[in-house]
């Protein structure tokens, strides 16, 4: 618990600085280039990042998986070699894709871009795409060897150097300026990834001999490609549901209602990155060679620490729609209220299903996972095709909450063939009770208008239910922490 709580912690304060560094560049952009140069940057950072998919990326979830087993069983020559030939297979296919992305730029433009797309600005794109396909299995590769501080430390340093870049060349030379800087902060963003991969093998070069028989060499190869293919499925199967959702409600509702649901599903990601800072840690340890009774706890202690969190963030969100909508959007956006709990409930009740699927990643069972991921999808795209004409948006949270529902029970069923689930009894209590008391929110705020000052103080009670649920010594170590930086501010 000790460490998921220190690796949670730091995740969470990388991501925020790493989206107050965004929020500032895309501020800056807004008023350099304006909207027209920021709509060519979308077009083709969207294509570009989904060719990454394609790229190797498709590698990166089995290369943490396995580097994180081969790492606790001290299999440091496994290490390297899955590392090696990871990073061989991605830097071979992205660079093949940006030799054929410049010689088809005509029909590429074309099919997936448009017009206003010159050729000076796609060729940044395309010299970038290399460090941009890489960077994603060196972060992988850094989690399963637990160099997460150095990684968070990294990427945020990374972001702070590049956004040094974009202020000058973006001021001297315009919107050509700027994608000059997105090719430099990719080879910089690299380059500081790679320190720590290094370190690490430095560290541990006398135990880094290698086999040269090629069983060894192909049991390796097939695990990493057997993993990425069905990865590769999966992310094909999650990228066509999405595409699917945007086509159906633009189609069906029109480009406004395809907004609100962009706000919408934008508010839900935001909401993960606690689950985002959290599996950090959770999914390379839960990877890791560990008898039941280890797996058990580590699942227990991450449902445990995340249910309070998820739960306070989702009841704010639920009490303050208005408010919330406002501060990230704007009165444009409000029409939103009374439909962005769909959207939020979602994510507390899928807490047990995304812990369990992850340990089943973990262990690793590739069918029951694919199975999983392919109901959850169906889900999420066979509720809006029967509800869309009948309850607007609305239908596409039904969707996010059936895919939850579905997802939790058939992880439970696969998971529980493995081993026994026994959930102990606070946790089971905390979990039900905060989920009792937000399906009562959302059922309050749909039958009644609550005064501001009830709301505030329905979401005070809120807080206090939580701190009692909590164990005594949790309670105690969180007031000594309080404590102990109180004593800090003071002079």
């Amino acid at each position: 618990m000790k460490n998921l709580v220190k690796i949670t912690s730091l995740s969470i304060i990388a991501q925020c600085i790493l989206i107050i560094i965004m929020f500032g560049r895309g501020k800056y952009l807004a008023i350099i280039i304006g909207p027209a140069g920021l709509g060519i940057y979308a077009l083709l950072q969207g294509m570009f990042v989904f060719l990454t998919s394609f790229s190797g990326v498709w590698l990166s979830t089995g290369l943490m998986k396995y580097s994180a087993e081969f790492f606790s069983a001290k299999k440091y020559a496994d290490v390297k070699y899955a590392f090696f030939f990871t990073m061989k297979m991605a830097i071979m296919i992205s660079i093949l894709m940006s030799l054929a992305l410049l010689i088809f730029f005509q029909p590429v433009k074309t099919l997936l871009l448009s017009k206003e797309i010159n050729f000076k600005y796609y060729l940044f794109f395309v010299l970038a795409f290399p460090f941009l396909s890489v960077s994603p299995i060196l972060n992988s590769f850094l989690q399963g060897i637990r160099k997460i501080p150095a990684l968070l430390k990294m990427r945020v340093l990374g972001a702070i150097v590049g956004l040094l870049f974009i202020i000058p060349l973006t001021s001297l030379f315009g919107l050509i300026g700027f994608f000059f800087s997105i090719f430099i902060g990719s080879v910089i963003s690299l380059s500081f990834s790679l320190y720590p991969a290094t370190t690490f093998f430095r560290e541990h070069k006398e135990k880094l001999h290698q086999s040269d028989d090629d069983r060894f060499k192909n049991e390796i190869r097939n695990k990493l490609l057997n993993f990425g293919t069905v990865n590769f499925f999966l992310s094909c199967l999650t990228m066509g549901a999405l595409f699917f959702q945007r086509w159906i409600v633009n189609k069906q509702l029109g480009v406004v209602e395809l907004g609100l649901f962009f706000a919408a599903m934008r508010i839900n990601n935001q909401m993960g990155m606690i689950d985002t800072a959290a599996s950090t840690y959770f999914f390379p340890r839960i990877s890791e060679t560990l008898s039941i009774e280890q797996k058990m706890r580590e699942i227990e202690n991450y449902i445990y620490f995340l249910t309070p969190i998820i739960f306070l963030i989702a009841s704010g969100v639920i009490l303050f729609q208005g408010m919330v909508v406002r501060i990230l959007f704007s009165s444009e956006f409000l029409p939103l209220v009374g439909v962005l709990m769909w959207f939020i409930l979602p994510r507390f009740v899928a807490l047990i299903g995304g812990t369990l699927n992850m340990a089943i990643v973990g262990i690793p069972d590739l069918r029951a996972h694919c199975i999983i991921t392919l109901m959850q999808n169906i889900a999420f795209v066979i509720v809006p095709v029967f509800l869309i004409n009948r309850v607007g948006i609305l239908s596409l949270g039904l969707g996010l909450l059936l895919g939850a529902v579905c997802q939790t029970i058939l992880a439970y069923f696969f998971l529980s063939k493995k081993f026994p689930i026994r959930f102990s009894v606070v946790l089971k209590r905390n979990y039900f009770i905060m989920l009792f008391l937000l399906i009562f929110t959302v059922y309050a705020v749909l039958r009644i208008n609550i005064p501001v000052l009830v709301t505030v103080a329905i979401y005070i009670l809120f807080v206090i239910i939580t701190w009692f649920l909590l164990r005594s010594k949790e309670r105690e170590k969180i007031i000594e922490i309080i404590g102990r930086r109180l004593s800090i501010a003071r002079p």
